[in-house]
């Protein structure tokens, strides 16, 4: 790719981020009468892990949101004062800073089309179009990046955003706190994870993504619902490894939650050893279910408590 073009295209990629950040913030304020701050606090489910010198509490979290999440309730606040450290999966703010954008996109003249059958390659025009994306920037993207590109989009019409997700409310807090940020994972870690999956993998993905749209954004506001109710039966069900079949729908979920979960929950057990009192918020699919953070801390013996 010339080097001239492919400046513009990365300054294309940079526009559309900002844009997405940007359309979200007055999309959520235009519809205020829609997404009203709710009259009750959301109950997001927290857990109290101790043993018998030290706690620690672990919240599931969901990485984007709306304008009621940020009325979490008194005992999650309550809970995070009374820690000496927060912990997240990485540092959002930090991670935002060495995001390479370079990674999003394909090498030299290569584009999107080789990657797509001529039928899911109309099927993206026609998506661009009915949804005021350009074509000219998502056929330059690798196919993890596109997928990426859709699943935000989806969220940004569901008025939902990163800005107002719960890890990154709790980071904004610790840094206006001045407490202390542990990283679970690492921005390098989780960039590497996603690159590990086949361009199979991610083309099957994307063309879920074009073809059930609307669909997908039913599910992620079932998801998104039963979260804030604290309906962890329904998370559960949701969330867990047994509903995927095929082969790399399960190398997937091996890689990207129940690998990670050990890891977590060595974490978080390695925090109640040092007695260092610590809020660890990470996603709710490490949290709840079989093998999450929850049911290896029980299982090892250590006294979990619901507190809400």
């Amino acid at each position: 790719m010339k080097k001239g073009y492919r400046i513009m295209v990365i300054m294309l990629c940079i526009v559309l981020v900002i844009t997405l950040g940007v359309l979200g913030y007055f999309w959520f304020n235009q519809k205020e009468e829609v997404y009203t701050p709710a009259t009750k606090k959301v109950a997001p489910r927290l857990y109290q892990a101790c043993d018998e010198d030290s706690c620690i509490y672990v919240l599931g979290t969901i990485h984007v949101g709306d304008t009621r999440i940020s009325h979490l309730t008194d005992s999650i606040w309550k809970a995070y004062q009374e820690s000496d450290a927060l912990a997240l999966e990485i540092d959002i703010l930090k991670s935002m800073q060495e995001e390479d954008l370079n990674s999003y996109f394909l090498k030299d003249d290569d584009t999107i089309k080789n990657y797509l059958s001529d039928e899911q390659y109309v099927r993206l025009t026609d998506f661009c179009k009915k949804h005021l994306l350009s074509i000219e920037l998502l056929e330059r993207m690798n196919l993890s990046s596109l997928y990426s590109i859709l699943e935000n989009w989806m969220y940004l019409e569901m008025n939902l955003s990163a800005n107002y997700g719960v890890d990154m409310q709790l980071a904004i807090q610790a840094q206006t706190d001045h407490k202390e940020l542990l990283e679970l994972e690492s921005y390098e870690f989780q960039e590497n994870l996603l690159n590990s999956f086949s361009d199979e993998f991610y083309k099957e993905q994307v063309d879920t993504m074009l073809k059930h749209f609307n669909y997908e954004k039913g599910e992620t506001r079932l998801l998104y619902d039963a979260y804030l109710s604290g309906n962890a039966w329904l998370l559960k069900q949701m969330l867990g490894t047994t509903r995927f079949a095929e082969p790399e729908e399960q190398d997937y979920q091996q890689k990207m939650i129940i690998d990670r979960n050990i890891q977590m929950s060595a974490k978080a057990e390695q925090y109640l050893q040092d007695n260092k009192k610590v809020f660890i918020a990470v996603g709710a699919a490490h949290v709840l279910g079989d093998k999450g953070i929850i049911e290896s801390l029980q299982a090892k013996g250590y006294q979990v408590t619901l507190v809400q």
